[in-house]
């Protein structure tokens, strides 16, 4: 069954503005209730809420299992997030001394985007507060401000389609942490590809292993959902998938060899560095000045994605060694007829694996983004002006990329593989298999993946972090 070419997606030249509303998401807070926040922005031309069918990209049960075996991404990026604590604590310093010391501390707002369970964000929070503490504690303040805590209030996101309850369960076992700690914690659940909180209100964000998903809700057919991707046109609305030959739709990933080599580049230019451009907008208008963000995503080299290869350049799996594991399974179970070919068709993972040129490109893209403010947002004090470019004002302090073996050091592969069914199962099930097919599927990725890994290697995969920090005014330009 052919796929109908969709509608021209959103690029570039249809992201130049962004809308400030007064529409107000809900916040969870912790003690009771839902409170709403001053302002939030609506896109021309992005839709804010995920179509029917783009909803949770994993199966969060299994994931919160296994999301441990990805932490070594979080390590990999201390010294970065040392760093960001290390000025946030001076910048903190200046502003409680430029106060007059007379009364306390202001609480600082830090935010987590895309928590999951929230298990791997404590445990990534408890570090960045213990950096801020002892680089507080460096500094010598007056006794009215100087306290053995940093007050902060922390709002952890996730997307709403996510298991909300679960996030509040693990956040609540932490209540008296949170309290010998003088933080308050907020659960705000909403996509992070719309606006969050009020303008210039937070003094630090931070996001793990999250920005590689692209914008689900960004196609122009709900009906075939991401899978539509698979012949994103051209300008000219010519398609770029390949009409006239339908087995190259037969890949699940967009970074794997096997994508026609036009499709990767359209999906880098005209999804993944459109949606990280408008998200890096959206935040920085979102930033007090001076403030920081890190931001950690998956990356490319991956060895989900490309297949590890054996000392002698020779593939550990079968002929399809240039494959990615789910897609080699499927394409096996369609060979023998117990998966139809069209579920593999319609199959797409809906992330895109960066590197760090990839940041850098995104970065000067979200430099041309505006942002309207309109008047009756409710916005409180000075008025803004009325269109003003957020992403201009950041400055990308720090950008790397590093090797991670996930999964590494076990007896089998079995870990490994529940992860990677965790976190790609959900796209299968969008493609419409039935059960059985469903069945068939697992049974052989698991077998691809016995084939494919060694239980003590792992897989490498690359993350790309990134630190940017918000100026105060617009770098100087000769233009």
């Amino acid at each position: 069954m052919a796929l109908p070419p969709p509608a021209m997606p959103p690029s570039a030249r249809h992201v130049s503005r962004i809308l400030l509303r007064g529409r107000r998401p809900r916040v969870w807070i912790p003690g009771g209730g839902r409170r709403t926040t001053t302002a939030t922005m609506t896109r021309s031309r992005f839709s804010s809420s995920s179509p029917s069918g783009s909803s949770s990209t994993m199966q969060s049960e299994a994931y919160r299992s296994h999301s441990s075996r990805q932490y070594g991404a979080h390590v990999g990026c201390a010294d970065m997030l040392e760093g960001c604590m290390e000025r946030m604590a001076m910048r903190a310093s200046l502003e409680d001394l430029g106060s007059g010391g007379g009364r306390r501390r202001r609480r600082r707002r830090i935010s987590d985007l895309g928590s999951a369970d929230g298990t791997n964000s404590l445990r990534t929070l408890r570090e960045a507060l213990g950096y801020l503490r002892r680089h507080s504690a460096s500094r010598h303040l007056p006794s009215s401000i100087s306290t053995p805590q940093f007050p902060a209030h922390v709002t952890f996101e996730e997307h709403p389609s996510s298991d909300e309850s679960e996030l509040r369960s693990v956040l609540s076992r932490e209540e008296e942490w949170f309290r010998e700690n003088d933080v308050t914690h907020s659960v705000l659940m909403k996509s992070f590809y719309e606006p969050l909180f009020e303008p210039e209100s937070m003094d630090f964000v931070m996001s793990h292993i999250c920005l590689h998903w692209l914008d689900a809700s960004d196609i122009a057919d709900e009906e075939g959902g991401v899978s539509n991707w698979k012949r994103l046109p051209r300008d000219d609305d010519e398609s770029l998938g390949a009409d006239d030959d339908e087995s190259s739709l037969n890949f699940t990933m967009m970074n794997e060899a096997t994508a026609p080599s036009r499709l990767r580049e359209a999906w880098r230019t005209k999804l993944a560095n459109v949606h990280l451009a408008k998200f890096l907008a959206l935040r920085s208008a979102e930033l007090r000045p001076g403030a920081e963000m890190l931001l950690v995503m998956v990356g490319y080299p991956n060895g989900f994605v490309v297949p590890p290869r054996a000392s002698d350049g020779t593939s550990r799996g079968d002929e399809e060694a240039e494959c990615c594991p789910l897609t080699r399974a499927m394409r096996r179970c369609v060979r023998r007829g117990t998966v139809r070919e069209e579920v593999l068709r319609r199959t797409l993972v809906p992330y895109y694996c960066r590197t760090a040129d990839d940041v850098r490109e995104a970065f000067d893209l979200a430099a041309t983004i505006d942002i309207d403010i309109d008047a009756d947002a409710g916005i409180e004090g000075e008025a803004p002006q009325p269109v003003f470019n957020p992403g201009a004002l950041l400055e990308l302090v720090d950008v790397r990329s590093y090797p991670v073996a996930v999964g590494g050091g076990a007896d089998s592969v079995d870990g490994l593989f529940e992860l990677f069914r965790a976190i790609h199962l959900s796209a299968v099930k969008a493609a419409g298999p039935t059960e059985e097919e469903l069945e068939h599927i697992e049974s052989e990725a698991r077998q691809v993946f016995e084939e494919t890994y060694d239980a003590q290697e792992g897989a490498e995969v690359h993350y790309v972090a990134c630190v940017a920090r918000r100026r105060t005014r617009p770098r100087w330009s000769a233009k």
